[in-house]
Order: C-alpha cells, then sequence, then structure tokens
C-alpha cells in the first residue's frame, strides 16, 4: 500500500519555449522545476474553482 505522500511518476511533453519559461520562473521564485509545475497547477486549478464558484452566484 501506498503512503498518502507517495508521488505519482510521469513523464510530461512540453515545447521548449514553455520549459524555459518555466524554469526562469522556477529559479526566480527559487524552486524546482517540479515544484514550479505544481505550484502553477495548484494555482491555476483553485482559480478555475474561485470563477466556476462565482458564476454560478
Amino acid at each position: 500500500m501506498q503512503s498518502a505522500q507517495a508521488a505519482l511518476r510521469f513523464q510530461l511533453r512540453m515545447p521548449d519555449a514553455v520549459r524555459e519559461r518555466i524554469q526562469k520562473l522556477a529559479a526566480q521564485n527559487r524552486r524546482s522545476l517540479n515544484a514550479e509545475i505544481i505550484y502553477r497547477l495548484e494555482k491555476a486549478i483553485s482559480e478555475t474553482d474561485e470563477n466556476k464558484k462565482a458564476d454560478a452566484e
């Protein structure tokens, strides 16, 4: 059985330009590339959830 902290590993294909932008942002924010991707995904999901709630009101 996997622990709650276990992480899924997968390969992600992205254009070189996008990877370079994320790498620069990660360096500026003192995060790893992985941490930057997770941060930005969570932020985008949160913003989408907030927009859906606002639209429903």
